[in-house]
């Protein structure tokens, strides 16, 4: 099979090569063989090394895969709010807890490790949106209070954090039932 890769403005045709996985059926009795064709990030055991380095280094590193975490959750949600994604890809809790486990099972407790860390940092990039009722929000709050020098309207600020609480609770919600859409009707 022959899939065609779009980067920026160049594509390329790469060839696939479908590979058969076998699971054990809900019962645990029977295996069950299918193809798969798929990324993911390279934490095989056959693909995990350790390269030593400083602690300086190490900490640059972390910094630099943080802001490249960040950086895909910046551009994942763009692409939701304009349409180029569907809202298909939007996840929550449940499809979460599903992925964690069929993570764990393929990659091992070194790429569990990693989901769990591109996980927080997608949470913590979020959480700095300018969302009333977020961090984010606070902090537009708090330059607000800097630069006109006094607190909003009380009434202004309670109605943002209504409208910023319903908006996460609506979004909670939707991406809860998407999971279970996702996992009973695809």
């Amino acid at each position: 099979m022959v899939m065609t890769i779009r980067r920026g403005s160049e594509t390329l045709d790469v060839a696939v090569t479908a590979v058969l996985k076998t699971k054990r059926n809900a019962d645990g009795s029977e295996t069950e063989t299918y193809p798969v064709v798929g990324f993911s990030f390279a934490t095989s055991p056959d693909n995990v090394f350790h390269v030593p380095m400083s602690i300086g280094d190490a900490v640059l590193h972390g910094f630099t895969m943080t802001y490249r975490v960040a950086e895909v959750t910046a551009v994942s949600l763009k692409r939701m709010v304009t349409g180029e994604d569907g809202i298909e890809n939007l996840s929550g809790p449940v499809r979460l807890a599903a992925v964690s486990g069929t993570y764990a099972e393929d990659h091992g407790i070194e790429g569990l490790v990693l989901l769990i860390g591109f996980v927080s940092v997608s949470i913590g990039f979020m959480n700095l949106l300018p969302i009333p009722v977020l961090d984010g929000g606070h902090l537009a709050m708090f330059g607000y209070e800097a630069i006109a020098r006094k607190r909003p309207n009380k009434k202004v600020e309670q109605f943002s954090y209504g409208v910023g609480l319903a908006f996460v609770l609506s979004l909670m919600i939707f991406a809860t039932l998407n999971d279970v859409a996702h996992l009973f009707f695809r």
